[in-house]
């Protein structure tokens, strides 16, 4: 078994950004890791854990649930409970050391957690989450809108298929002209394959002599994105920041994924057309033209 993503202690989730009445405060609850990536053998126990940090003034019991979970609509990866999965259930695999769990104020715990594989299990990717609600009762001046979760995701070792596809690369509008960064780069890419992927790799922005003018990262960081098999769609946005440009340029896109390193790429040509530059542009160009006019018409009243 090899983990992919050391659990780091990331503060997340739940500063409830809403107005709170008088009197009435939101509790602020951390969980660590956001997300568990793992790979096993099939017929093996897995055991990790997850952190619940407790950052209010008062004591609050949590109630742990673990759920399959799909990725909701609108291709940016917001998980939502999936029930019964079928080949990509994973909840049923995993226990909890305790579902309910009282933390003192300003008190970090570890919960253990165990994924019992079947030796049966096909090859492929298993995913759920691991969800805490604060169970309040009654607690005057306290309102909590949700919980915090875990999202797991499990490969079990064995043959698979790593496919996948750029449906799309470039502006969303499918604008080629612009008058000034920032511009935005959309990247929609589809996984055609039967197992979970991570394309991670760089943007590249080249001037219309081929010259490098900056390398932009893509799906890199502490949470990078997970590309979910069976057609599965994520969108990625990547945008360019930087001060006064003029010219054409061209974005490259190259990532990897998968095991063997499987290449993406793709091609965005645009243009960055500033609208003073344009006017000023126009007038030069209307200036000499008028010019050239006044030339021609001197020459033409000299020879009459």
């Amino acid at each position: 078994m090899k983990r992919l993503l050391s659990p780091i202690f990331l503060p997340v989730l739940l500063l409830f950004f809403m107005a709170v009445p008088p009197g009435v405060y939101a509790l602020t609850i951390t969980t660590a890791p956001l997300k568990i990536d793992l790979r096993a053998e099939p017929g093996s126990i897995v055991k990790e854990g997850v952190v619940l940090y407790n950052q209010n003034d008062i004591a609050i019991t949590f109630k742990g649930t673990i759920t399959n979970v799909t990725f909701g609509p609108g291709e940016r990866g917001v998980p939502i409970p999936a029930g019964i999965q079928g080949p990509y259930s994973l909840a049923e695999w995993m226990n909890l050391f305790q579902a309910v769990v009282t933390l003192a104020p300003g008190e970090k715990k570890e919960i253990p957690l165990t994924i019992n594989i079947p030796s049966s299990a096909p090859a492929g990717g298993y995913y759920a989450q691991v969800s805490w609600t604060p169970i309040l009762g009654k607690q005057p001046g306290v309102k909590a809108i949700e919980g915090v979760g875990t999202l797991v995701i499990l490969r079990v070792a064995g043959d698979v298929a790593e496919a996948t596809r750029v449906l799309s690369f470039g502006d969303e509008a499918g604008r080629t002209l612009f008058e000034k960064p920032p511009i935005t780069f959309l990247t929609r890419i589809q996984n055609t394959g039967t197992i979970h992927v991570a394309p991670i790799g760089e943007i590249t922005i080249l001037d219309s002599r081929g010259t490098k003018v900056v390398v932009l990262p893509f799906n890199q960081g502490r949470e990078v994105s997970t590309i979910l098999p069976g057609g599965d769609i994520r969108r990625f946005e990547t945008t360019w920041d930087t001060g006064l440009r003029f010219g054409k340029y061209s974005a490259i896109l190259h990532a990897v994924y998968g095991e063997t390193g499987k290449s993406l790429t793709a091609t965005y040509s645009f243009s960055v057309m500033p609208m003073f530059l344009l006017a000023a542009w126009l007038f030069i160009s209307i200036l000499i033209i008028l010019f050239c006019i006044g030339l021609l018409r001197k020459s033409f009243e000299r020879k009459f």
